[in-house]
Protein backbone atom coordinates (compact mmCIF):
# COMPACT_ATOMS: atom_id res chain seq x y z
CA UNK A 1 0.00 0.00 0.00
CA UNK A 2 1.15 3.72 -1.29
CA UNK A 3 1.61 5.60 1.82
CA UNK A 4 3.37 8.28 0.64
CA UNK A 5 4.88 10.35 -2.25
CA UNK A 6 8.05 12.10 -2.30
CA UNK A 7 9.07 14.81 -5.18
CA UNK A 8 11.54 13.96 -7.64
CA UNK A 9 13.37 17.03 -9.29
CA UNK A 10 15.01 16.24 -12.61
CA UNK A 11 18.27 18.76 -13.24
CA UNK A 12 16.78 18.13 -17.24
CA UNK A 13 13.59 20.61 -16.18
CA UNK A 14 10.96 18.09 -15.14
CA UNK A 15 9.35 16.97 -11.63
CA UNK A 16 7.07 15.01 -10.08
CA UNK A 17 5.59 13.08 -7.33
CA UNK A 18 6.34 9.10 -7.34
CA UNK A 19 5.18 6.92 -4.48
CA UNK A 20 8.00 6.31 -1.79
CA UNK A 21 10.44 3.47 -1.58
CA UNK A 22 9.83 2.90 -5.40
CA UNK A 23 13.12 2.29 -7.46
CA UNK A 24 14.00 4.68 -9.37
CA UNK A 25 15.68 4.74 -12.76
CA UNK A 26 17.39 7.85 -14.30
CA UNK A 27 18.85 7.22 -17.61
CA UNK A 28 19.69 10.44 -19.41
CA UNK A 29 21.07 8.62 -22.53
CA UNK A 30 17.62 6.97 -23.64
CA UNK A 31 14.36 8.18 -24.76
CA UNK A 32 12.98 6.65 -20.93
CA UNK A 33 13.32 9.70 -19.09
CA UNK A 34 12.55 8.70 -15.82
CA UNK A 35 11.14 5.19 -14.27
CA UNK A 36 9.66 4.59 -10.72
CA UNK A 37 8.51 0.71 -9.88
CA UNK A 38 7.14 -0.51 -7.66
CA UNK A 39 8.96 -3.82 -6.04
CA UNK A 40 6.08 -5.38 -4.67
CA UNK A 41 4.00 -7.15 -7.82
CA UNK A 42 -0.05 -7.39 -7.78
CA UNK A 43 -1.76 -9.76 -9.67
CA UNK A 44 1.86 -10.76 -11.51
CA UNK A 45 2.68 -6.75 -12.46
CA UNK A 46 4.55 -4.08 -11.01
CA UNK A 47 2.55 -0.74 -10.94
CA UNK A 48 4.76 1.70 -12.53
CA UNK A 49 5.49 5.15 -13.33
CA UNK A 50 7.28 6.53 -16.56
CA UNK A 51 8.52 9.24 -18.42
CA UNK A 52 9.43 9.38 -22.41
CA UNK A 53 10.76 11.21 -24.34
CA UNK A 54 10.24 11.59 -28.35
CA UNK A 55 11.89 14.38 -30.37
CA UNK A 56 9.29 15.96 -32.97
CA UNK A 57 9.11 17.30 -36.49
CA UNK A 58 8.64 20.99 -36.17
CA UNK A 59 5.33 20.63 -37.86
CA UNK A 60 3.95 18.29 -35.30
CA UNK A 61 1.66 19.71 -32.49
CA UNK A 62 0.43 17.93 -29.57
CA UNK A 63 -3.02 17.21 -31.73
CA UNK A 64 -1.91 15.70 -34.17
CA UNK A 65 1.35 13.73 -32.39
CA UNK A 66 -1.71 12.43 -29.80
CA UNK A 67 -3.82 11.06 -32.68
CA UNK A 68 -0.58 9.59 -34.56
CA UNK A 69 0.10 7.94 -31.11
CA UNK A 70 -3.28 6.45 -30.46
CA UNK A 71 -3.57 4.61 -33.45
CA UNK A 72 -0.15 3.13 -32.85
CA UNK A 73 -1.21 1.77 -29.59
CA UNK A 74 -4.47 0.68 -30.78
CA UNK A 75 -2.68 -1.29 -33.56
CA UNK A 76 0.08 -2.27 -31.40
CA UNK A 77 -1.01 -3.21 -27.60
CA UNK A 78 -3.03 -6.29 -26.85
CA UNK A 79 -6.45 -5.55 -26.42
CA UNK A 80 -6.18 -2.27 -26.26
CA UNK A 81 -9.24 -0.04 -25.38
CA UNK A 82 -9.76 3.80 -24.27
CA UNK A 83 -11.64 4.42 -21.95
CA UNK A 84 -11.33 8.32 -21.64
CA UNK A 85 -9.41 10.93 -23.41
CA UNK A 86 -9.55 14.44 -22.61
CA UNK A 87 -7.95 17.78 -23.59
CA UNK A 88 -6.80 19.86 -20.19
CA UNK A 89 -5.22 23.68 -20.26
CA UNK A 90 -2.49 23.82 -17.82
CA UNK A 91 -0.06 26.91 -16.94
CA UNK A 92 2.98 25.19 -18.87
CA UNK A 93 0.53 24.41 -21.56
CA UNK A 94 -1.84 22.06 -23.02
CA UNK A 95 -1.65 18.18 -21.71
CA UNK A 96 -4.01 15.13 -23.35
CA UNK A 97 -4.87 13.15 -20.82
CA UNK A 98 -6.27 9.28 -21.58
CA UNK A 99 -6.94 6.02 -19.58
CA UNK A 100 -6.69 2.78 -21.40
CA UNK A 101 -6.55 -1.05 -20.83
CA UNK A 102 -4.72 -3.45 -22.34
CA UNK A 103 -3.18 -6.77 -21.99
CA UNK A 104 0.90 -8.01 -21.20
CA UNK A 105 2.22 -11.30 -21.01
CA UNK A 106 0.12 -14.37 -19.68
CA UNK A 107 -2.95 -12.39 -20.38
CA UNK A 108 -2.29 -10.21 -17.70
CA UNK A 109 -5.13 -7.28 -17.75
CA UNK A 110 -3.15 -3.54 -17.42
CA UNK A 111 -4.57 -0.04 -16.89
CA UNK A 112 -2.61 2.87 -17.71
CA UNK A 113 -2.99 6.67 -17.11
CA UNK A 114 -1.22 8.61 -19.22
CA UNK A 115 0.00 12.74 -19.49
CA UNK A 116 1.14 14.11 -23.04
CA UNK A 117 2.44 17.20 -23.22
CA UNK A 118 4.68 19.10 -26.07
CA UNK A 119 7.84 21.45 -24.90
CA UNK A 120 9.78 23.07 -27.95
CA UNK A 121 9.92 19.95 -30.09
CA UNK A 122 9.94 17.32 -27.32
CA UNK A 123 7.12 15.41 -26.67
CA UNK A 124 6.81 14.19 -23.68
CA UNK A 125 4.47 10.97 -22.16
CA UNK A 126 4.13 10.58 -18.65
CA UNK A 127 2.30 6.76 -18.42
CA UNK A 128 1.27 5.36 -14.78
CA UNK A 129 0.40 1.84 -15.12
CA UNK A 130 -1.20 -0.81 -12.44
CA UNK A 131 -2.58 -4.36 -12.71
CA UNK A 132 -5.56 -3.64 -13.55
CA UNK A 133 -7.38 -6.16 -10.81
CA UNK A 134 -5.08 -3.81 -8.59
CA UNK A 135 -5.98 -0.45 -10.18
CA UNK A 136 -8.51 0.66 -7.87
CA UNK A 137 -6.17 0.50 -5.05
CA UNK A 138 -3.09 3.11 -6.88
CA UNK A 139 -5.46 4.63 -9.04
CA UNK A 140 -5.85 7.78 -6.71
CA UNK A 141 -1.68 7.95 -6.38
CA UNK A 142 -1.24 7.21 -9.77
CA UNK A 143 -4.11 10.56 -10.48
CA UNK A 144 -1.58 12.59 -8.31
CA UNK A 145 1.29 11.51 -9.86
CA UNK A 146 0.16 12.93 -12.90
CA UNK A 147 -1.51 15.89 -11.91
CA UNK A 148 1.68 17.18 -10.19
CA UNK A 149 3.96 16.52 -13.15
CA UNK A 150 5.75 19.85 -14.08
CA UNK A 151 8.30 20.52 -17.11
CA UNK A 152 10.28 23.91 -17.03
CA UNK A 153 8.79 26.79 -18.64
Amino acid sequence: MIRRLERYEDPRGFSLLVPAGWKQVVDPRTDIAFLAIDSVPAANFCANVILTTDDLPPDLDLDNWQSHAGAMLESTLAGYLLLDQERLDRPGGPIIRRLVHHVVAQSEPVTAEQWTSVHGRTGYTLTCSAATLAYDDVADILTEVGHSWRLAS
